[in-house]
Protein backbone atom coordinates (compact mmCIF):
# COMPACT_ATOMS: atom_id res chain seq x y z
CA UNK A 1 0.00 0.00 0.00
CA UNK A 2 1.47 3.68 -0.98
CA UNK A 3 1.26 6.47 0.97
CA UNK A 4 0.92 9.88 0.12
CA UNK A 5 1.61 11.96 3.03
CA UNK A 6 -0.18 15.47 3.39
CA UNK A 7 0.35 18.37 6.17
CA UNK A 8 -2.28 17.02 8.51
CA UNK A 9 -2.02 13.07 7.94
CA UNK A 10 -1.92 10.60 5.23
CA UNK A 11 -3.95 9.00 1.49
CA UNK A 12 -3.21 5.05 1.56
CA UNK A 13 -3.15 4.09 -2.22
CA UNK A 14 -3.41 0.37 -3.37
CA UNK A 15 -1.68 -0.37 -6.01
CA UNK A 16 -4.89 -1.21 -8.35
CA UNK A 17 -5.36 2.69 -7.16
CA UNK A 18 -2.16 3.91 -7.83
CA UNK A 19 -2.54 2.48 -11.79
CA UNK A 20 -6.15 4.03 -11.95
CA UNK A 21 -4.77 7.68 -11.23
CA UNK A 22 -1.57 6.54 -13.77
CA UNK A 23 -3.92 6.16 -16.03
CA UNK A 24 -6.30 9.15 -15.75
CA UNK A 25 -3.17 10.80 -15.51
CA UNK A 26 -1.89 10.11 -19.04
CA UNK A 27 -5.32 11.09 -20.38
CA UNK A 28 -4.79 14.13 -18.78
CA UNK A 29 -1.29 15.01 -20.06
CA UNK A 30 -3.33 13.14 -23.60
CA UNK A 31 -5.43 15.93 -23.42
CA UNK A 32 -3.98 19.02 -22.20
CA UNK A 33 -1.09 18.08 -25.21
CA UNK A 34 -4.30 18.03 -27.51
CA UNK A 35 -5.87 21.24 -26.45
CA UNK A 36 -2.03 22.86 -26.32
CA UNK A 37 -0.95 21.68 -30.53
CA UNK A 38 -4.55 21.61 -32.06
CA UNK A 39 -6.18 24.74 -29.82
CA UNK A 40 -8.93 21.82 -29.97
CA UNK A 41 -11.34 19.98 -27.88
CA UNK A 42 -12.37 16.40 -28.55
CA UNK A 43 -15.57 15.17 -26.92
CA UNK A 44 -13.28 12.26 -25.76
CA UNK A 45 -10.95 14.80 -23.96
CA UNK A 46 -14.29 15.79 -22.21
CA UNK A 47 -15.42 12.47 -20.94
CA UNK A 48 -11.85 11.92 -19.82
CA UNK A 49 -11.93 14.98 -17.35
CA UNK A 50 -15.11 14.01 -15.86
CA UNK A 51 -13.74 10.51 -15.31
CA UNK A 52 -10.47 12.09 -13.81
CA UNK A 53 -12.52 13.83 -11.64
CA UNK A 54 -14.84 11.74 -10.38
CA UNK A 55 -11.72 9.07 -9.60
CA UNK A 56 -10.37 12.23 -7.63
CA UNK A 57 -13.18 12.52 -5.64
CA UNK A 58 -13.30 8.53 -5.17
CA UNK A 59 -9.72 7.81 -4.13
CA UNK A 60 -8.87 10.66 -2.50
CA UNK A 61 -12.48 11.03 -0.31
CA UNK A 62 -13.07 14.70 -1.99
CA UNK A 63 -16.83 15.56 -1.16
CA UNK A 64 -19.36 18.46 -1.41
CA UNK A 65 -19.71 20.44 1.73
CA UNK A 66 -23.56 21.22 1.18
CA UNK A 67 -24.37 18.77 -1.94
CA UNK A 68 -23.83 21.32 -4.71
CA UNK A 69 -21.00 20.42 -7.09
CA UNK A 70 -20.36 23.80 -8.65
CA UNK A 71 -18.92 24.68 -5.09
CA UNK A 72 -14.67 24.06 -4.30
CA UNK A 73 -15.19 20.05 -2.78
CA UNK A 74 -13.22 19.77 0.40
CA UNK A 75 -11.82 16.89 2.41
CA UNK A 76 -14.63 14.31 3.27
CA UNK A 77 -12.90 14.25 6.91
CA UNK A 78 -14.08 18.24 7.41
CA UNK A 79 -17.67 18.21 5.77
CA UNK A 80 -19.83 19.27 9.00
CA UNK A 81 -21.66 17.12 10.60
CA UNK A 82 -25.57 16.99 10.39
CA UNK A 83 -27.60 18.15 13.69
CA UNK A 84 -30.11 14.62 13.07
CA UNK A 85 -32.88 16.86 15.37
CA UNK A 86 -33.51 19.55 12.49
CA UNK A 87 -31.46 18.51 9.76
CA UNK A 88 -29.08 21.70 9.94
CA UNK A 89 -25.07 21.95 10.69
Amino acid sequence: MSKIFLLEGEVKLSREDRIRMLRNFNKLRQTIQTIEECQDLWLSDIANLQKLHCDMHQLLEFSSDDGEYWKDWILSENKPKEDKTDGKT
